[in-house]
């Protein structure tokens, strides 16, 4: 099967998508900051599923031209072609809109949030385009559609990757490149430790994952323009 691309995969739901497509027999080109958590991840998937492939390499994806390296050595190692490039790795920080006149703030949630996966998909794209195939899912957020006030940077970073997901999807239609935008709510990741909210209002990342694979498995003829999944209870 052919390589998926996951980005910030060492933990929460880049670690669930790069369990579930590894469960799937797809191929793995795994990056993130901690080579630490990605080796042994890298380690226990590739003993757990033996007949498939677990590239991996530390990425630092606020920094372009770390990403051009690792996208350039994810394409080379790949066995059969790109099936999919999952644009997961993104940064969450509290803030109101008033409260970030330097804009320090909002320039991280940027650089990891929106240009990390628009510097990913230009590194990729070719290759796709080359094959006529493929598969983009940009990981949003539901602050992408309902912004939160107490998220001002993370909202406005995630609202412009939904912009850019749905004009990538409208570039790319008549190119056999399907583009799905993903936004989860809450999910039970690091992100929620020490949260006194009941788990039932939380999202299993396992879940979210399953989505993404099913939705992958489609046939070319159909693409899920939009994942959207909140927690059951309010």
């Amino acid at each position: 099967m052919k390589t998926c691309i996951i980005t910030g995969a060492s933990q929460g739901l880049g670690r669930c998508l790069a369990a579930r497509f590894a469960a799937g027999g797809a191929d793995l080109a795994l990056c993130a900051r901690n080579a630490n958590e990605l080796s042994q991840l890298a380690t226990d998937l590739q003993a757990q599923y033996p007949n498939i492939t677990v590239f991996w390499q530390r990425c630092d994806m606020s920094q372009p031209a770390d990403i051009a390296q690792f996208m350039q050595a994810a394409i080379a190692q790949a066995r059969h072609g790109i099936g999919a490039l999952i644009n997961n790795v993104g940064a969450f920080e509290l803030n109101r809109a008033a409260n970030d006149p330097g804009a320090e703030l909002l320039s991280r949630m940027l650089s990891l949030n929106l240009y990390a996966a628009y510097h990913s998909v230009a590194a990729v794209l070719p290759t796709l385009l080359a094959q006529q195939s493929g598969h983009i899912f940009n990981i949003e957020s539901i602050a992408a559609i309902d912004i939160l006030d107490d998220c001002a940077a993370y909202s406005i970073s995630k609202r412009a990757l939904h912009a850019y997901t749905q004009l990538l999807r409208r570039d790319l239609a008549s190119q056999h490149v399907r583009v799905t935008g993903v936004q989860p709510g809450a999910m039970l990741t690091r992100s929620w430790e020490g949260a006194t909210v009941p788990p039932d209002k939380i999202i299993p990342p396992e879940e979210v994952a399953e989505l993404v694979w099913q939705c992958y498995q489609l046939s070319d003829r159909t693409v899920v323009e939009n994942i959207v999944v909140r927690p059951a209870l309010p």
